[in-house]
């Protein structure tokens, strides 16, 4: 039985669906974000105009003790952004690499290699169409008025993970949510399939970014293949990004296309049945 897993999560990849699909499993206790507090200091640093001198030394001093404080003495089910815990001179190679894959040899992340490499850890990636993933990362960012360039590197991550889960085969497959449980040790028959809609009173109380990044599985009540990149029309939804991004749509299709090849490589490698 494994005493950690890892769960990294591409932006807009059914993450959440999954971390739901794990929610009655009784031997977890989930490790949310643990760089969340972090990823303001990237943030202002990556939207500053002098972002290319890198993180001024106080910003990553508070960078690192935020990411000690969230991770001291921690275990099990650790759910973030991969982006979120990196370097930041390694960020900057992403953003400057005139390669499609930036050749980053060594662990990227501010999680110790005694961890991410332990033989009790479970490392997962949740990987989804660049299509859909990209399109669905803006619409949050600018919902609140953020800079596209606030998420923008996210859009451009690669890495190699031993078990890679596609959003697709999550949203069709209540038989492949219980063996994604079974692969980690969990009990199958408690993979949560069907759930609750949000009610009016819990939407009263929870935060806009949250309601806003996870609206669809919140309003939801179970699975929906609907949501699947294989059950989409492409040439109708990239028709639908001119009236939605305007001006920002070439930037759009500029990030799907750098995150086709890492997505199919990924793909390519994802957990099958």
């Amino acid at each position: 039985m494994p005493s950690q897993i890892i769960l990294f999560d591409q932006s807009r990849s059914a993450s959440h669906l999954l971390a739901k699909v794990l929610s009655k499993q009784p031997k977890l206790e989930k490790l949310h974000s643990l760089y969340s507090a972090c990823r303001g200091k990237q943030v202002e640093w990556l939207t500053s105009d002098d972002w290319e001198n890198g993180m001024a030394e106080a910003d990553y001093s508070a960078f690192k003790a935020s990411a000690r404080t969230a991770t001291a003495d921690k275990i099990l089910l650790i759910h973030d952004h991969p982006f979120s815990s990196a370097h930041p001179e390694h960020v900057q190679s992403f953003i400057n690499s005139s390669s499609t894959i930036p050749s980053i040899p060594e662990n990227f992340t501010s999680i110790p290699d005694t961890l991410l490499l332990h033989t009790n850890t479970i490392p997962v990636l949740t990987i989804r169409d660049p299509r859909l993933a990209v399109s669905s990362a803006y619409r949050v960012l600018t919902s609140f008025g953020f800079s596209h360039g606030s998420g923008r590197p996210n859009f451009l991550i690669s890495t190699t993970l031993p078990m890679v889960i596609d959003a697709d085969d999550i949203m069709t497959d209540p038989g492949y949510c219980r063996f994604v449980c079974e692969k980690l040790d969990l009990e199958p028959e408690l993979a949560c399939i069907d759930w609750e809609k949000i009610t009016e009173e819990e939407k009263a109380n929870i935060h806009p970014m949250l309601y806003a990044s996870q609206m669809g599985l919140l309003e939801s009540t179970g699975l929906d293949a609907s949501r699947a990149a294989k059950n989409l029309d492409f040439v109708v939804e990239e028709k639908k990004w001119d009236d939605e991004f305007g001006d920002d749509v070439p930037m759009v299709r500029e990030m799907v296309e750098s995150g086709i090849p890492h997505y199919q490589y990924l793909r390519e490698r994802r957990l099958r049945m």
